[in-house]
């Protein structure tokens, strides 16, 4: 688990003080948006997994131009980090 105590002086700066705050260092990675048919690019320095609601999973990238937050009902986020973790391990068959 990694907290805003793990990284780099560089990198904590806009990241948030809350140590409940889960945060993961992201290296070369960057955040797509596209509004309206105009896609805008964006690096992204970590990813922070905010304190869950009752009903809805939030996480926020941030960059050194802003942050973007995803924000997700729990079941559909389970339901997606099943699919991320099942498309990414490998089975010798």
């Amino acid at each position: 688990m990694w907290t805003a105590q793990s990284v780099s002086g560089a990198q904590r700066d806009s990241m948030p003080t809350d140590p409940k705050d889960t945060v993961l260092p992201l290296t070369h990675a960057s955040i797509l948006v596209e509004v309206a048919g105009e896609v805008r690019r964006f690096r992204v320095y970590s990813a922070v997994l905010l304190p869950p609601s009752q009903r809805r999973i939030r996480v926020r990238f941030e960059g050194p131009k802003g942050s973007v937050t995803l924000e997700l009902p729990l079941v559909t986020f389970w339901q997606l980090t099943e699919v991320f973790h099942d498309r990414s391990v490998r089975t010798d068959e």
